[in-house]
């Protein structure tokens, strides 16, 4: 069942969960979401988790009832605004034969590092609830970044500072509204994939 299938059939059900983990990497279904959080915030928190290119960076966001919405920190396409790590944009890109798709490659050991600190947030959130949204940023060897052609972001520079050699995890603001999602007011009801061309424009 695809995600977005769960958020039209099933949507009011997560209202009974006590937090919602998202890593599926997909703006439209996780827009669709944010929408909806928008409207029960009071209710949960949500979680969302994703990699940077070659899974040396990653991030945590806790979107609580304070703070801003997952949309405050990504722009109208699905990047983020404050990436922790730059690449070439003419860095070639693998091709999955499957479905075309297309990725810079890495492996289960830098997907670790990522995975080990999402599932820790996950744990500390569902001890301990936050009422205002974070964001938590793994940053791996720098010396390896570099190898492979990155370099780490001036806003990331700020968060872990300029002597760093990498390898290291730091907590950050996630970015505060209004945008131009939380910013407006909702519609009421529950948000379906067929309303996602309104959505994304």
């Amino acid at each position: 069942m695809s995600a977005l299938s769960v958020l039209d059939e099933e949507i009011e059900e997560l209202l009974n969960v006590d937090l919602i983990v998202s890593a599926m990497g997909n703006w439209s279904a996780e827009n669709a979401l944010n929408h909806w959080h928008l409207r029960h915030r009071q209710s949960l928190n949500l979680i969302y988790g994703w990699t940077e290119d070659h899974a040396l960076a990653g991030s945590a966001a806790v979107i609580s009832n304070e703070g801003g919405c997952l949309a405050c920190g990504i722009d109208r396409i699905g990047n983020l605004i404050q990436p922790l790590t730059t690449w070439p944009s003419t860095q070639e890109l693998q091709t999955e034969p499957s479905c075309a798709d297309h990725y810079r490659h890495y492996g289960a050991t830098e997907l670790a590092n990522v995975t080990n600190m999402i599932s820790r947030v996950v744990v500390d959130e569902l001890v301990l609830p936050s009422t205002e949204g974070y964001r938590k940023n793994w940053i791996g060897s720098l010396s390896e970044v570099k190898a492979l052609g990155g370099m780490i972001t001036p806003w990331a520079n700020k968060i872990v500072g300029p002597d760093t050699i990498g390898e290291v995890m730091a907590m950050s603001q996630w970015p505060s509204g209004p945008c131009h999602q939380c910013g407006d007011p909702t519609k009421e009801g529950a948000v379906s994939s067929k309303e996602l061309d309104v959505i994304l424009d």
